[in-house]
């Protein structure tokens, strides 16, 4: 039978086979018994673990390196203000791939080493060299694959760790450089800046035809602009809230990249409203609650209106006692309960239906002379809605974030007030913010209805028509009623919360007051940042390869002088088989 080393000498190659005769390969070559050969020396042992030194060397300091940056980034602006961020990162993403190339080498030979002599084990085990199936896993060409199959048949027990490490490695060497890089960070960078100081003028004498009336004009406009066209004006507050914001030099002389956080005093309200019966108050011309006099907001009065109204919602102000965060508001209308009070087909007459609502007639003195009605319709009432903020002001932290949102980071009776917040100046804030917006008659419609469009979204809803003839209309119900006005007063008080004020010398344009605290500003800089799940994975992968390797010295010392080679083919003991 044909022997494949028939001519082979030392030093010199065997006769080439031809394609026939290469068929008879599997068959016919094999091994002695005593195979592997006695004599074999060992290599020695700091082969091995100077290999697996540098692997967890570079591994500890990537980790460890990775590990100072998880908590807070680790700031690069100052060693490299004169690159890009692009540049930057492309250097770092090479030198991390490059880190971890080094370190999965040095492991990866000892595997290779397991790999390419796993062709002895199997020599040694069958006492046969089959083609391409004792050498399937131990050439440079064997794939993932072959390795898989081999691992769930018949790898050794060596093959199957160094298997497994060589996934590890695969991992750490996809996952680590990832797990570490450059980007653009925000920085805390204390400062103090010019925070908005409500004082709007206060102190003086509350004059609703003087300067003040240009603030409770813009709170009309800003309450329109955000309610009806749904659009927000300068900043969105958080509900329930109101927050004086930065000064406008701030905010025209920095360019916002991150969030921005500062004391401040916070006003903190949530409404609640109740229905009372208008009652004549003590001064003629006033009207009582009970506890309150109140005299209907002298915009109604100064403006082109009908002599006549058949429904209408009136903005009251206080007339004693004096600087309250209350608001009223006269409801004019029916009920189903006043005879006269329908139309031929039966609906009630006015716009504004006030049944189950403790109401008073209209045909006292008063009523008919400041509201303008008809004095000879007996069948109209009035009513009365008093709404309370329940607002107090708190010290506290805000926060404007860069989409121009305002939130509350931290709020304690305990912290300190700024004083940016005057009680009187906030009472008075919540007590005029819709008088403008509510006592403005639209230019169309009914006019014998005084309901606007603010009105109607407040208190009535959006199927109000001003043709009062047909239609009839209950007011919400008070829960509405008290989302609704924590959602418009949210609105109106903006006219005041940038600091907006008037005096005498600035009319008509208004001056912002101001007041220093202190704040953070969040700044982009260059930073090393981890990846908290890639750093995870790798710090469990590290750990594994470290310890299978090390389970592997004794047979990585065994087997190191027959890794696949033609010398290590040659030298194994082959005889012709009978």
């Amino acid at each position: 039978m044909y022997s494949p080393l028939k001519n082979y000498k030392p030093g010199h190659l065997t006769e080439p086979l031809d394609r026939s005769e290469q068929t008879w390969l599997k068959p016919e070559i094999r091994v002695v018994k005593g195979y592997p050969q006695q004599g074999y020396s060992a290599p020695p042992s700091w082969i091995f673990f100077l290999y697996l030194s540098g692997f967890v060397i570079l591994e500890s300091l990537f980790l460890l390196l990775a590990a100072v940056c998880l908590p807070r980034p680790l700031i690069l602006n100052k060693m490299l203000s004169d690159y890009s961020l692009p540049e930057v990162k492309g250097a770092s993403t090479i030198l991390l791939i490059s880190w971890q190339t080094l370190s999965i080498v040095l492991v990866k030979s000892i595997v290779m080493d397991i790999f390419s002599s796993e062709w002895h084990e199997q020599a040694a085990r069958s006492g046969v060299l089959i083609p391409y199936e004792t050498d399937k896993v131990s050439t440079l060409t064997a794939g993932y694959r072959e390795k898989i199959a081999y691992f769930f048949s018949e790898g050794s027990g060596a093959f199957r760790i160094a298997f497994i490490i060589s996934l590890f490695l695969l991992a750490i060497g996809g996952l680590a450089p990832g797990s570490l890089g450059v980007s653009t960070v925000l920085i805390d960078k204390k400062t103090t800046i010019q925070v908005a100081n409500l004082t709007m003028g206060y102190e003086q004498t509350i004059d609703f035809f003087g300067p003040f009336s240009l603030i409770v004009e813009r709170a009309g406009k800003i309450t329109t602009t955000e309610q009806i066209e749904n659009t927000t004006f300068k900043y969105a507050m958080p509900s329930n809230w109101i927050i004086p914001t930065p000064g406008s030099d701030f905010m025209t002389d920095n360019d916002l990249t991150g969030s921005l956080t500062y004391f401040s005093d916070l006003v903190h309200f949530n409404y609640s409203c109740s229905w009372k019966i208008p009652l004549s108050g003590v001064d003629n011309g006033t009207i009582s609650d009970g506890n309150v006099d109140w005299a209907i907001f002298p915009t109604v009065g100064s403006t082109d209106v009908p002599t006549s109204y058949n429904a209408g919602i009136f903005p009251l102000v206080s007339t004693g006692p004096a600087n309250i965060s209350l608001s009223a508001y006269i409801f004019l209308g029916s009920n189903s309960t006043v005879p006269d009070a329908r139309n031929p087909d039966g609906s009630p007459l006015s716009g504004i239906n006030l049944d189950g609502l403790p109401t008073n007639s209209t045909t006292t003195n008063f009523f008919s002379r400041d509201l303008g009605l008809n004095e000879t319709n007996p069948a109209l009432l009035v009513t009365m809605l008093v709404c309370d903020p329940h607002m107090h002001i708190i010290g506290g932290q805000a926060s404007l974030a860069v989409n121009g949102s305002l939130t509350i980071l931290s709020e304690s009776s305990e912290l300190p007030l700024l004083g940016n917040i005057p009680s009187d100046a906030a009472n008075l804030m919540f007590s005029s913010a819709l008088l403008d917006g509510l006592s403005a008659q639209d230019l169309f419609g009914d006019t014998n209805s005084f309901v606007n469009g603010l009105s109607s979204l407040l208190f009535l809803g959006r199927n109000y028509e001003l043709d009062v003839s047909n239609s009839s209309v209950h007011p919400f119900s008070l829960d509405i009623i008290n989302r609704n006005m924590n959602a418009f007063v949210l609105s109106g008080t903006k006219a005041f919360s940038d600091g907006y004020a008037v005096e005498d010398d600035s009319v008509p344009f208004g001056i912002f007051m101001n007041a220093r605290t202190d704040a953070a500003i969040q700044e982009q800089q260059l930073g090393l940042v981890t990846s908290k799940p890639l750093f995870i994975i790798t710090c469990g992968c590290v750990p594994l390869v470290i310890i299978l390797t090390l389970a592997m010295y004794t047979e990585w010392r065994r087997r190191k002088g027959y890794t696949f080679s033609l010398e290590s083919l040659l030298e194994a003991k082959l005889i012709k088989e009978d």
